[in-house]
């Protein structure tokens, strides 16, 4: 090879020439490497098949506060060892029971939590408390600190309430290697359903009851759910509250209850130059949302009312033209007058902060004038639509009727946004304006041409 100038490269190891190379060295790693990966679905099986069929444990590592009781029994191979019963464990059931004291809402809890709910590092912090009931306790593998998936998987573990499940995790692939390697070298936990329950293998002194671990999961559930990384509650009126001052959109805004939230202006409390804040009230959301939801259904199940806000619709849109053009005769005012700022500036009849000060000023009248613009062509592109909709509307109310009562929040939201729901909030009350979005009323056209 050297002869011709060629220079051979492996894949898993450096190509040496000569009677001791590294060649064979590769070749082994890879034959490794293959073995691990074929064997393993075989491995796997038998490991299944000690749990279902044989109905014992698939490892030797006990769950945390008890420890493995084993006897010798006679196979084809000789004397082997085999786990009979689950026993506690001197050293560590009194924390696993400390632990399932805190989510029980009895004496324990209420010296940490108080009458707060329980929660994951609540529980650590007590853990590691140096003055708590157990002094301070290290975590299962030694060290200082206990984290809260140590705890969520203690609390996740039925062994407690006395039955002791098999087949709990799984081999995955590592999100990220530390070193150069191959396999499923580490593991996560698989969905309840696919446990394997051990009904025959012995587990002395449960701590719980089944129905306090369910009460547990359930509770974990909530958490997440609730979380603030992990909130995802569905605001009804999300995008569809205005602020009759401003004309911009409420937001929802939680609490730190999590049960608790309000609509609330952008502009609310703002203190900018130029900029008044917006003094609408803050909502309560689940007032307001079920206000609004009362209205839209009496409006749907009312035929009476249809002809009333028939007979509002027509005309409708003549004051509103009025209104946008005053509007834009005052911002175009708005502009002469910026103009002459502007050449007051360059002719140098005013100081810099005078100039700045009317700037500023007009900024703020120009941002009020455009914002009140946006919500009139808003509201006239409602009135229009709505107009030309109305027979589609109530077409979908037919369809709809027989939903409403029944309706999820999830179903409440499309029906809203269906409606094209618009609602201003006003000191004598909410303004509830309903349209029909163009692409819904497209679809009930075509769907009735489609029938005809």
């Amino acid at each position: 090879m050297k002869r011709h100038r060629v220079k051979p490269v492996a894949k898993f190891a450096p190509f040496e020439e000569g009677e001791h190379s590294t060649i064979m060295a590769a070749m082994r790693g890879q034959g490794k490497m293959d073995s691990v990966v074929n064997n393993r679905p075989r491995i796997k099986t038998g490991i299944a098949d000690r749990a279902r069929l044989h109905g014992l444990p698939t490892n030797s590592k006990a769950p945390y506060g008890f420890r493995f009781v084993s006897e010798f029994r006679k196979t084809a191979k000789g004397d082997r060892r085999f786990p009979i019963r689950l026993e506690p464990d001197p050293s560590t059931y009194p924390v696993a029971c400390y632990i399932w004291d805190l989510t029980r809402g009895g004496s324990a809890s209420r010296q940490i939590f108080g009458d707060r709910p329980w929660a994951l590092r609540g529980i650590c912090r007590a853990l590691v408390d140096p003055i708590g009931p157990l002094g301070g306790v290290l975590a299962p593998r030694g060290g200082a600190h206990w984290g809260t998936e140590t705890v969520r998987n203690i609390l996740k573990n039925p062994v407690y309430y006395g039955v002791h499940h098999a087949l709990r995790h799984e081999a995955c692939e590592p999100g990220k290697r530390t070193k150069p390697g191959y396999g499923k070298s580490s593991s996560r936990m698989t969905a309840p359903e696919s446990w394997q329950p051990l009904p025959d293998f012995t587990v002395e002194g449960p701590i719980i009851t089944r129905e306090e671990y369910e009460q547990v999961q359930e509770k974990l559930v909530s958490n997440k759910q609730n979380s603030r990384r992990n909130a995802k509650r569905l605001y009804l009126l999300s995008g569809m509250l205005y602020s009759p001052a401003c004309g911009g959109r409420l937001y929802p805004q939680g609490q730190r209850a999590r049960s608790d939230y309000y609509y609330v202006c952008r502009r609310y409390g703002q203190r900018a130059v130029g900029i008044d804040p917006c003094d609408c009230p803050k909502l309560y959301g689940p007032t307001v949302e079920r206000q609004v939801w009362e209205a839209v259904t009496g409006f749907l199940k009312t035929p009476e009312r249809f002809m009333e806000a028939r007979k509002r619709r027509q005309g409708g849109d003549k004051k509103i033209t009025e209104t946008i053009w005053d509007l834009n005769r005052q911002i175009r005012r708005l502009t002469g007058q910026e103009m002459k700022l502007m050449d007051e500036e360059f002719r140098g009849r005013y100081s810099p902060d005078a100039i700045a000060h009317k700037a500023t000023d007009l900024h703020g009248q120009r941002a009020a004038l455009e914002a009140g613009l946006a919500r009139e062509e808003a509201a006239l592109a409602t009135v229009r639509q709505a107009k030309s909709g109305f027979e589609a509307l109530a077409i979908m109310q037919e369809k709809m009727l027989d939903r409403l009562d029944s309706a999820t929040p999830d179903r409440q939201r499309w029906i809203l946004e269906s409606l094209d729901t618009r609602v201003e909030v006003k000191p004598e009350g909410k303004l509830l304006d309903l349209g029909v979005p163009k692409y819904i009323l497209d679809a009930v056209v075509s769907d009735q041409k489609g029938q005809i």
